[in-house]
């Protein structure tokens, strides 16, 4: 990770802008291929959390489709 010099700080400078994939609203749905399904029908184990892939992203406030590249006004940021 690139060191941030104080100068760039005191601008306000960030390594990434605010976007609604930092969004606490954002929701994402995962489904797990076809081919995983069908091995995990013969015992394998296949997560939907680890091995999903992501297929719609979302708003979780006021549900329309997003991009994780843009925001909007109600931007809330991601509490880890």
């Amino acid at each position: 990770m690139a060191k941030i010099n104080s100068i760039a700080l005191t601008q306000g400078y960030v390594l990434k802008a605010p976007t609604c994939e930092s969004c606490s609203f954002l929701r994402v749905e995962r489904v797990l291929p076809a081919w995983m399904k069908e091995e995990n029908l013969r015992g394998a184990f296949w997560k939907l959390e680890i091995n999903g892939i992501e297929r719609t992203a979302s708003c979780g406030k006021g549900g329309f489709t997003v991009k994780k590249t843009a925001i909007c006004n109600c931007y809330e940021q991601l509490k880890i």
